[in-house]
């Protein structure tokens, strides 16, 4: 896999460094001014991050929402709570942001926890495939039965039965 200076900027952590930091309000009002299609009558002029919300249900992920409250150039005041990550993967003014991305500016306690985020991301995706793999196998075994047993059912012999199916003997008088 061939390294890059850039880190992953679907990646929550990362996202939140782009465009849930004080210092980036500037790129999260562009890019929300783009992915929302706001034209010069309401073009968002500022931003205020509201506190940050743990979903329990995805709290052991580290995995947050940041609600952020925009008002509009009429004076408009609304909060935009969409997962905007999602969209980020569609918008253009997703290349503004990269100079936040250069994983060699980030300090040693960013990068760290970035580089566990990742771990924890492969691990958990090695024990689903661990897991799909028990089930196909589960599944496969339930299926060699269930024929075993209609072959039984039809008089075939239980050492034919085992040759198809690949059941022991043992297995078979179960």
């Amino acid at each position: 896999m061939a390294l890059s200076k850039f880190l992953d900027p679907k990646l929550d952590l990362t996202f939140k460094k782009i465009f849930g930091t004080e210092k980036n309000k500037n790129i999260l009002i562009h890019f929300l001014n783009d992915i929302l299609g706001c034209t010069e009558v309401n073009t968002i002029q500022e931003v205020e991050f509201l506190s940050t919300i743990m979903d329990p249900e995805i709290a052991s992920d580290k995995q947050s929402i940041v609600d952020v409250l925009c008002r509009d150039s009429s004076g408009n005041r609304y909060i935009t709570d969409e997962d905007l990550r999602k969209i980020a993967e569609k918008s253009p003014i997703i290349k503004l942001a990269y100079d936040e991305l250069d994983k060699f500016h980030w300090n040693e306690k960013d990068l760290v926890a970035y580089e566990e985020r990742i771990m924890d991301l492969r691990k958990e995706e090695a024990i689903l495939e661990y897991r799909l793999d028990l089930a196909k196998e589960e599944g496969r075994k339930e299926g060699e039965i269930e024929v075993a047993k209609n072959l039984l059912k039809a008089g075939v012999s239980i050492d034919i039965i085992a040759q198809i199916t690949g059941l022991s003997m043992k297995e078979l008088q179960n």
